[in-house]
């Protein structure tokens, strides 16, 4: 078996060039990663295929922001409800 087959798979969901270039550098030679510019594309990419790590923008998938939107995390995350969720805020 191949070592791109043997590694774990990540998907990391953004629309900010600093996170995927940032992602690539630091994710691509230990994990096979997939990259979503856009929310439909993250939860396609999702649904499709089973992956061991998501790292999803929060903001890019329903475009809130700060602490008043904090209430909109769960619904905006439905979809990607059988994985674990883990928020951090990065600015």
């Amino acid at each position: 078996m191949s070592r791109k087959a043997d590694m774990k798979a990540v998907l990391v969901g953004s629309d900010k060039d600093i996170v995927i270039q940032d992602a690539r550098r630091f994710l691509s030679r230990d994990f096979s990663v997939n990259f979503a510019p856009d929310a439909p594309s993250c939860l396609k990419t999702f649904q499709q295929k089973r992956h061991d790590f998501a790292f999803i923008d929060i903001d890019f998938l329903g475009g809130v922001g700060g602490a008043e939107s904090f209430h909109k995390f769960p619904e905006l995350l439905q979809p990607y409800s059988k994985a674990g969720v883990c928020e951090s805020r990065c600015e």
